[in-house]
């Protein structure tokens, strides 16, 4: 996020509601502090975002394209089906209770090995090349 950045959510000012209050922002932070944020016009800092975990870095206005940029490479980096089988694991057991959550991990676990990137991953782990990814 860029030090020059704020996030807010002004709705009530213009007598609407808001989505991406309720919907997200209530799962982000305490339902108490969410609703302070909305109800009082709170408009927040990069800074502040950084502390309440609404952004993962706050870098200078111009370092922000190379960050953004620089964190894309390190994704690039790895394979795009074990990407999507951590974030379906990640996005599903949000609401779910400890062990129905290792169910689904677990499931996604045995799908994901079975993909042409697993083996590719683990042939390059014992080989020492850089893997080639298929994204299948």
């Amino acid at each position: 996020m860029s030090n020059r950045a704020q996030l807010g959510w002004p709705h009530a000012l213009r007598g609407i509601s808001s989505i991406s209050g309720p919907v997200l922002l209530a799962h982000m932070l305490p339902v108490n502090r969410a609703l302070e944020i909305e109800y009082c016009i709170e408009f927040l800092s990069a800074e502040r975002c950084l502390e309440l975990g609404l952004a993962n870095r706050v870098v200078p206005h111009a370092e922000l394209l190379d960050a953004a940029n620089e964190a894309a490479e390190k994704i690039k980096k790895n394979s795009s089906a074990s990407l999507r089988h951590i974030k379906e694991a990640t996005i599903r057991g949000l609401e779910l209770p400890i062990d129905e959550r290792l169910r689904v991990a677990q499931e996604l676990n045995r799908r994901c090995l079975q993909t042409e990137d697993a083996r590719e991953g683990l042939r390059a782990f014992v080989e020492k090349p850089s893997p080639s990814w298929t994204g299948s």
